[in-house]
């Protein structure tokens, strides 16, 4: 499965990277996202637990985080359960009218005969372009709202 998913955020790109970087901070402006908490390293490089609602579910997954603030970049590794071995790349690029802020998921389900359609069409299509779409369009609200 691949999925990529982006929208124009009219905002510096150092305050995108800032809000989008401090995970902790996501359930203050992302009201989908429960709760996510570092188990292990730094803010910019360790586990977290992260959480969120996709009704009619609470999805809780573990990811190995890492944030590189010289490219503009957060990377994620999906650890347990169900996504384990996901990655999902965000990176925020600057264009004419803003900057593009893209997250991409990369899953392989390695159940015999149905994990194609569950990865493509659940995991894929219901369960992480929904959560991201609002993902990023929360983002945008909040750092277009802080940076008028």
């Amino acid at each position: 499965m691949h999925s990529e998913l982006s929208i124009l955020i009219r905002a510096p790109r150092t305050e995108i990277f800032r809000t989008a970087a401090n995970l902790e901070r996501w359930p203050e402006f992302l009201p989908h996202y429960i709760r996510n908490h570092f188990t292990s390293g730094s803010a910019y490089d360790g586990i977290v637990d992260m959480s969120c609602h996709r009704p009619p579910w609470v999805l809780k997954w573990t990811s190995q985080f890492r944030a590189d603030p010289e490219k503009f970049e957060l990377h994620f590794h999906h650890l347990r359960p169900t996504t384990r071995g996901m990655i999902v790349i965000w990176t925020m690029e600057e264009t004419p009218g803003g900057v593009e802020v893209k997250i991409t998921h990369d899953f392989t389900l390695k159940w015999p005969l149905i994990g194609a359609l569950v990865a493509n069409w659940i995991i894929g299509r219901y369960l992480i372009d929904s959560v991201a779409t609002r993902t990023l369009r929360h983002l945008k609200q909040t750092v277009e709202s802080r940076t008028k």
